[in-house]
């Protein structure tokens, strides 16, 4: 079986597969291959021939207008005569506007597989200097009335492009055998159609149709949008439409047992395939309709919960007035997620992948590609978007330097929220309405278990259809596909696709036959399709293969355990799931921002007030954590951001580091359990305290990956200063034990460190590593801090004024804290307290000079040089303890306390400029301590004891009117979210906590 391509693949082009590939994906199909196929050469070389020498060929005006239209002539005019030769061409319901919009259909499929090739042709000739004409468009038309009007010519192209052959063949053929199955469906199901959507009356002729709306599957089959003579629109879906008639009667009657009238629309369904009415749009009249809406979709939101309904994206959902009617339900009823990973982690994933997000009808953000998100969710704002996916997209038409490129073009979201007085509403605004509904369809499910179950039978009698892989990830691979490289022979084409083996989650042993299934589809341009019956645990794809016993239980028996764990607990869940995405996505994003503002009027400031404050986040905190099946672990969801400006986010679970994971959270509610003595938060921390020390014995016997980031707030070296931090409070040596242990871990990891920051890397590793050495007096902690901070001086980056650190991604060194020269300045700090070492002093000295260097006196603060989305200056004025004047502030306090002798009349004046520059003046939204208001008040508490008084007031305030930025709200991180603001809390009440901002065991 192997040796085909082991005589095919040698030398380059080795090489050049295993850049694609990858060497032990390739080397396996070589050892593997199997060369069997369905391609038919003899059928290949008959369209070749025609092309060469067509009896006939097929001209119209439209076609004119279109890329290289001689080389499509022929191969129309080859696939009418299939028609005619089957005698499916001639058929009276077939005008000739419908002819036309069949051919024009089949153009779309037939261009999209040839056109990267005849570029490449047309190139070819151009770099041979056999393209006349004065300009690059007279190029392209010498290219195509002088060679592709040649049947020659064209016959050379399709014998050179063996699999370009076969694909157009096979285009053609299914699309023949779909446009006959069309019109003996048509015909077949004329009467029903009359008497179900035409009330008895004959429907008349089609005046058009609209095919390519939906993917192809099953042989080039979609959806066809069929207008008739008298302007009534119908569907027509080659699928089975049980599954929406079920969708329709189980929402029916959920909506009645909770007194609301439900909108359906008409179906006509006949197994195999099916046919509906086109649901019309239309607005609400006033306020109350709209709160209906969102009542009825709350309800609809539930079912797609309960059911495992996980495709409910933009499309799917049209607004009826008040009526939210749902579409195109090919996935209803799905499966719950099974996961065996049943560590808290595992556990945390499975309840995300079974909760309400995973319905897609909620705007989550599901793709990150320059920096931007994109928000699918049927319940999303109406706004321009960009796809996820690349799409082929020709650039300079009509010359002979045209091209294909991957663009991600821009898409409006419309007709899935409901409008008044003509404008889509703001589903943030109406958040009470959707959860309310949400709810009691959840109190009457579990009240009524049984008569759910009893319900769900028939629904899980049918097939639904699966979703193994999205399905745009199969687009991008046939994109691909089309270069000219992979078109010369199938198995090229074969084995391209077998890229699907490098990203795939299909278990084994079913692998290996599901990717060669996917493999044929793709080869035929068909997106696969999987689906399973409700009542069986088998997997069936679209050419009828079975993988038996591809889940361990069936979808049937999935749905009883979500019926049957249905609780008070798990409503409130995903209560919050559904008002921290709407939070998130308002259609005024200015609600969200972290802008700067005034002070609000707060309350008075005094240490009951703070510890009630404190208190009330530690209830929040433990009201929505997880807890495992055991009961004995915690954790949290929590938001992690990309991009400049936090607009774009997901929810994830938490890490186990300080910034924004379990370790954040445990210092809290340590704190709090400490000077409150409050049961829960008592309970909290020591579940807490139990896991990390349980990670630190799993990496102890596991080890670190060798990318692990090693920093004091996002890295292992915040476990370290965490258990450092409880030893200071609780003064019990087992928490140096078990600083001692994780050290061990990272100890050997830390030199492939790429991150280098106090955030991330090494100099947040190496402050750690001093604070051992203090508390243990082991002069190996030193050593190591020491041998860390001589790999990072090594990488310094020598600029015009000192020296810097390109941390991260980031292309110039930063001035500030997280990422920048003083969390540098931090690390080194102290490093030369302990040690006096000369090269220490020097580069804290590079250190300050680069980082004042970008000191600006008409902001009054150092430029912060991140690349941010519509600022070209490169000269951000930003103000909070990761950048800007506040984290400076204290990297020069440090030097001022600990290292008098390096620069003391810089580091006086810098603590100035600083101080001037922290006030209400830069007050903002945001109370985090990372970036807000909590942080920056903290940090000048001692020197603006009014301001700090205003921003405690003001977040005691916001306490209790649950007024606060959702991103903060909905975030259990120490950094960025309430555990943070909570134990600023806290440090007003008893200051002899530990001052996390400047990085001490100290207060």
């Amino acid at each position: 079986m192997g040796n085909f391509l082991k005589e095919k693949i040698t030398g380059v082009e080795y090489d050049v597969w295993k850049k694609i590939l990858g060497k032990e994906t390739l080397d396996n199909m070589i050892e593997n291959w199997d060369d069997s196929g369905e391609e038919d050469e003899a059928v290949s070389e008959s369209l070749a021939r025609f092309c060469e020498n067509p009896g006939r060929t097929y001209k119209a005006a439209w076609l004119e207008e279109q890329c290289f239209f001689p080389f499509y002539e022929p191969l129309l005019a080859f696939w009418i005569t299939m028609m005619e030769e089957c005698n499916g061409w001639g058929l009276v319901r077939f005008s000739e506007n419908v002819r036309e919009s069949l051919l024009k259909v089949l153009f779309s499929r037939l261009e999209g597989v040839s056109i990267r090739v005849l570029i490449r042709e047309m190139k070819v000739l151009k770099d041979e200097n056999k393209l006349s004409g004065s300009d690059t468009h007279k190029e392209y038309e010498y290219y195509v009335n002088h060679y592709l009007t040649q049947g020659e010519y064209r016959g050379e192209i399709l014998k050179k492009y063996k699999a370009l052959t076969w694909i157009l063949y096979c285009q053609m053929k299914n699309f023949q055998s779909f446009i006959r199955e069309f019109e003996a469906h048509l015909k077949d199901d004329r009467d029903e159609i009359a008497d179900v959507f035409f009330e008895g009356n004959a429907p008349g002729q089609i005046a058009e149709l609209k095919l390519g709306a939906s993917d192809a599957h099953f042989g080039g089959r979609t959806v066809v949008r069929v207008t008739w003579s008298d302007g009534q629109v119908l569907y027509y879906k080659p699928r089975s439409m049980r599954n929406d008639q079920m969708y329709q009667e189980i929402y029916t009657w959920l909506a009645g047992e909770c007194h609301m009238e439900s909108y359906t629309y008409k179906i006509l369904d006949k197994g195999r395939h099916g046919w509906c009415e086109a649901v019309l749009s239309g607005d609400c009249t006033n306020e109350d309709q709209v709160k209906r809406y969102f009542y009825r979709l709350g309800l609809q939101l539930f079912i797609c919960y309960l059911f495992s309904v996980k495709d409910m994206h933009f499309e799917n959902i049209l607004a009826c007035g008040e009526h939210p009617v749902l579409v195109d339900l090919e996935t209803f009823p799905g499966r719950a997620f099974s996961g065996n990973d049943m560590s808290m982690t595992g556990q945390a994933f499975t309840r995300l992948a079974d909760s309400v997000l995973m319905t897609g009808a909620l705007p989550i953000t599901v793709w990150n590609f320059d920096g931007q998100g994109v928000r699918l969710g049927a319940i999303g704002r109406q706004e321009k978007q960009k796809l996820p996916v690349r799409v082929p997209v020709i650039i300079r038409g009509k010359t002979s330097e045209m091209d294909v490129i991957l663009t991600h073009p821009e898409f409006e979201v419309k007709g899935n929220l409901p409008a008044l007085d003509g404008k889509a509403v703001d589903p943030s605004k109406y958040v009470n309405e959707l959860v309310e509904g949400f709810l009691s369809a959840y109190r009457f499910a579990r009240e009524n278990k049984r008569s759910f179950l009893k319900k769900a039978r028939a629904a899980f009698a049918i097939n639904s259809r699966v979703l193994l892989r999205n399905t745009q990830q199969y687009h991008m691979y046939t994109q691909t596909a089309g270069n000219g490289f992979f078109m010369t022979q199938m198995w090229r084409q074969k084995l391209f696709f077998q890229n699907l083996y490098n990203s795939t989650r299909i278990p084994n042993p079913w692998k290996d036959r599901i990717i060669s299934y996917e493999t044929r589809a793709l080869c035929q341009r068909d997106i696969p399709y999987f689906y399973v019956n409700g009542m069986r645990t088998s997997l069936f794809d679209s050419f009828g293969n079975e993988y038996e016993n591809y889940y361990e239980s069936s979808p049937m028996e999935a749905y009883r355990k979500m019926v049957e764990r249905l609780n008070d607990r798990d409503a409130m869940f995903q209560e919050r799931l559904i008002r921290l995405s709407l939070a998130m996505a308002p259609e005024d994003m200015g609600r969200m921002m972290n802008v700067r503002t005034r002070p609000g009027t707060g309350r008075e400031i005094t240490d009951k007030a703070c510890l009630e404050g404190a208190k009330t986040i530690g209830r929040a905190l433990m009201d929505f954590s997880m807890s495992s099946e055991d009961g004995k672990e915690l954790l949290w969801i929590t938001l992690k951001y990309f991009g400049w400006d936090e607009m774009n986010w997901r929810i994830d679970i938490q890490s186990m580091y300080l910034y924004d994971g379990l370790a954040g959270t445990g210092l809290f509610l340590s704190a709090l359990a400490w000077l409150t003595e409050d049961m829960d938060a008592i309970r909290g921390f020591l579940r807490i305290r139990s896991q990390l020390f349980e990670y630190t014995q799993m990496l102890l016997k596991d080890g670190c990956k060798a990318d692990t980031p090693t920093g004091i707030f996002a890295g292992e070296g915040s476990v370290i200063y965490t258990y450092l931090i409880w030893y200071t409070l609780f003064k019990d040596p087992f928490y140096l034990v078990f600083a001692k242990k994780h050290s061990q871990c990272v100890e050997k990891i830390y030199k492939n460190d790429t991150h280098m920051d106090l955030l991330t890397g090494n100099a947040g590793l190496m402050i750690a590593w001093e604070y051992l050495y203090d508390l243990t007096g082991d002069q190996h902690y030193l050593e190591l801090a020491r041998d860390a901070g001589k790999q990072l001086r090594d990488k310094a980056l020598v600029m015009e004024q000192g020296a810097g650190f390109a941390a991260g991604k980031e292309q110039a060194p930063l001035a500030g804290m997280s990422h920048g020269c003083s969390g540098f300045i931090m690390a080194f700090a102290g490093l030369y307290y302990r040690t006096h070492c000369p090269e220490d002093a020097q580069i804290i000295r590079q250190l300050l000079a680069y980082e004042d260097s970008l000191y600006d006196p008409e902001m009054n603060n150092w430029a912060d040089l991140r690349v941010v989305p519509g600022n070209q200056t490169g000269a951000n004025d930003a103000v909070a303890w990761c950048h800007g004047a506040p984290g400076i502030l204290l990297a020069r306090r440090m030097l001022q306390k600990y290292c008098p002798d390096i620069e003391p009349e810089m580091v006086e004046q810098d603590i100035k400029r600083a101080l001037s520059k922290i006030g209400t003046e830069t007050y903002r939204e945001g109370f985090c301590l990372c970036h807000g208001n909590c942080g920056n008040g903290w940090i000048v508490k001692d020197s603006n004891r009014e301001f700090y008084e205003t921003v405690l007031g003001d977040v005691l305030a916001r306490i209790q009117s649950k007024e606060m930025l959702p991103q903060e709200k909905f975030n259990p991180g120490f950094m960025a979210g309430i555990s943070g603001i909570g134990y600023a809390l806290l440090k007003e009440a008893c200051p002899q906590l530990p001052d996390i901002l400047a990085v001490s065991l100290e207060q």
